[in-house]
């Protein structure tokens, strides 16, 4: 039995995720969870830091932000929310 441990950590300046165990991420059903969890975690930290620099990614920001710069093109707001 696979035994798996992610740590997200803030770092100086961006996030750190670090993945321990004591088996192959690709040899059990456990590891095979734990990879797909990280690919989604480096997602879901791009999509943070974008929200912390006013720039969110969902379409509905990035769609606002189209027309804001087409329509004042030296004054735009970043995101919605």
């Amino acid at each position: 039995m696979a035994k798996h441990t992610i740590t997200v950590s803030d770092m100086d300046g961006g996030i750190s995720i670090r993945v321990e165990g004591d088996g192959a991420l690709e040899s059990t059903a456990a590891g095979r969870v734990v990879k797909a969890l990280t690919e989604v975690a480096g997602r879901v930290v791009a999509a943070v830091s974008a929200l912390q620099v006013g720039e969110c990614p969902c379409s509905k920001c990035q769609a606002r932000r189209e027309a804001e710069a087409k329509a004042n093109p030296t004054e735009s707001k970043p995101t919605l929310h």
